[in-house]
């Protein structure tokens, strides 16, 4: 199915001090925090208190990406070809997106410039990317691999709670 093209696009590049991180509640959906330095994106289902079939999905299809962004940032930071083809003002800013059934992932890899992992959440999208767009730095493989760990976590607390629903 062909999505459409977000109305709106936010790009957050991982220099500087960035971080990804599950935060499983025993009474509530799971957040999943990215933070940018001063800015932090939190990532979590449409109800705080009910997961949806397709929150489910969303949190696979958000693990799925995130893991397929970490192995292409890490195949660039090794000088390794790709399967497919400036440092960040300091602004501060929160958002939340709530996942539902116009909420998807996916990662843009190319055979010339780092990978890009993209979420899109209705009107919304979000890019992640090295700040440098033809290199891959310690920081942000570093980064690619808290961003997949924590997707994961995110995913097996979403599967949790949804079964724990059934």
């Amino acid at each position: 199915m062909k999505r459409p093209r977000p109305v709106s696009v936010i790009t957050l590049k991982s220099s500087g001090p960035s971080s990804a991180k599950s935060h499983p509640y025993p009474r509530r959906t799971p957040v999943l925090a990215l933070d940018f330095d001063a800015i932090s994106v939190l990532v979590t289902t449409s109800h705080s208190n009910q997961i949806t079939p397709a929150d489910v999905a969303f949190a696979r299809e958000l693990a799925k990406e995130a893991a397929a962004f970490a192995v292409a940032v890490e195949r660039m930071f090794r000088s390794l070809p790709t399967h497919g083809d400036t440092e960040m003002s300091r602004t501060v800013s929160s958002h939340s997106f709530k996942s539902g059934e116009r909420a998807w992932a996916t990662c843009h890899t190319y055979s010339n410039r780092s990978p890009i992992l993209a979420l899109y959440m209705g009107p919304f999208n979000v890019s992640f990317c090295p700040a440098i767009p033809d290199e891959v730095t310690d920081t942000d493989l570093s980064f690619a691999r808290d961003l997949a760990r924590s997707a994961a976590a995110y995913l097996a607390a979403c599967e949790r709670f949804h079964a724990k629903q059934a």
